[in-house]
């Protein structure tokens, strides 16, 4: 599939869920899961991945069993990321 499909699909799906008024973070990380898969087959996306020594990143990408990113996923309208590097949660990176 073309990256520009995988991305009308995304926000397609994204729009649908949005629409109902009833949508959280949770519920867009289905989508997000599935745009990350297909951009990158040779990695696994998994959702809510078990606690570590940083916290609980909402998603975490691995490549051959070792982790290659981690995601905090936020809801729509929400706010941009500005001030909330003081929490730990984005510099934690080498203790992942």
């Amino acid at each position: 599939m073309k990256a520009a499909s995988v991305f009308e699909e995304y926000v397609a799906k994204i729009d649908r869920a949005y629409r109902t008024g009833k949508a959280t973070e949770h519920t867009y990380r289905g989508a997000l899961t599935d745009l990350i898969a297909a951009l990158l087959p040779d990695t696994v996306v998994l959702n809510e991945p078990k606690r570590i020594a940083c916290g609980a990143p909402d998603l975490i990408i691995t490549r051959a069993k070792l982790p290659v990113a981690f995601i905090e996923a936020k809801d729509i309208g929400e706010g941009d990321l500005d001030g909330r590097f003081d929490d730990g949660r984005f510099i934690c990176g080498g203790g992942y």
